[in-house]
């Protein structure tokens, strides 16, 4: 079982090889979610990476380690959540009777400061927010094809329309653009915050964070927590029209810097660069949909 915590902000990791009995979900039950959650565009996002073992969506990315979705719990208001995966060669031979939707719950109200129910049982949905479809299973072959989202939208549970991340950045941008002859406001970004994920060359999982804009600097900064409890990292990055340079700096002597490059048609970044031990760093900011 690889036991995964992670929090809107910031991805953490904390993980074991450990397999659960298929009798353990009889006693979810009692832990699941029930009433009105609207999922925000990375709350979404980071269910679709569950679903699809980390292979599909906004963070996807090649798995060192295959590995299938155990169970997801989100908290109430949708801010937070954890989840738990088992790695995809190993079978119920040998049972874990640990309480993982128990240490699942504590870690994101934890994180929240909300209560947390169990939103997914392996690819079932088991969240009741009321909506009358009855299929909440997701077939992998829907998920390996990018449905994820649709079917979220189709339970109720997701609208890009209504998405937070998308409704702040839309009013930034509408405020930021009322004077559309001003010199600043050919700039390229809003104000705002977005999601942001960063591959590291040396840590096998995705680092999830948030970076902060400034439309009329074309600046952002952005704070990470590294795996393996590494030390806390600030970054900084500035642009020159569409393309621009990053740096970032932990608290464990680390560092790297490297390049980025604006996406003129959904306003997303994508950078590159080395740290200083020469290894690959990339990071990727979303856009606007």
């Amino acid at each position: 079982m690889i036991f995964k915590f992670f929090n809107m902000r910031l991805l953490l990791v904390l993980a074991s090889i450990i397999i659960i009995p298929s009798n353990v979900f009889a006693g979810m039950s009692k832990f699941k979610g029930k009433g009105p959650l609207l999922l925000s565009e990375d709350m979404a996002n980071i269910v679709e990476y569950y679903f699809s073992g980390g292979k599909k969506g906004a963070y996807a990315q090649k798995q060192s380690t295959a590995w299938t979705p155990y169970l997801i719990v989100i908290a109430e208001d949708g801010s937070d959540f954890a989840y738990v995966t088992t790695p995809a060669h190993v079978d119920d031979n040998n049972a874990d009777t640990r309480n993982y939707v128990g240490m699942a719950l504590i870690d994101c109200k934890k994180k929240s400061g909300k209560e947390c129910f169990l939103f997914a049982s392996r690819y079932k949905i088991v969240w009741d927010n009321g909506s009358d479809k009855k299929r909440r299973k997701l077939k992998r072959k829907e998920i390996k094809a990018g449905k994820t989202l649709q079917i979220l939208q189709e339970l109720g549970f997701y609208d890009p329309a209504y998405s937070q991340s998308s409704s702040n950045l839309s009013a930034s941008k509408q405020e930021n653009s009322k004077s559309t002859n001003d010199k600043d406001s050919k700039k390229i970004f809003v104000s705002g915050e977005r999601a942001m994920a960063i591959q590291w060359e040396g840590y096998k999982d995705l680092i999830v964070g948030n970076i902060n804009f400034k439309v009329s600097e074309n600046v952002g900064a952005f704070k990470l927590r590294l795996p393996k409890n590494d030390g806390i990292c600030n970054g900084t990055y500035a642009l020159s029209e569409s393309k621009g340079t990053w740096s970032i700096m932990c608290d464990n002597k680390m560092s790297a810097s490297g390049t980025l490059q604006w996406n003129s048609s959904d306003d997303s970044v994508t950078g590159s660069g080395k740290d200083t031990n020469n290894k690959s760093v990339k990071f990727t900011a979303s856009g606007i949909n």
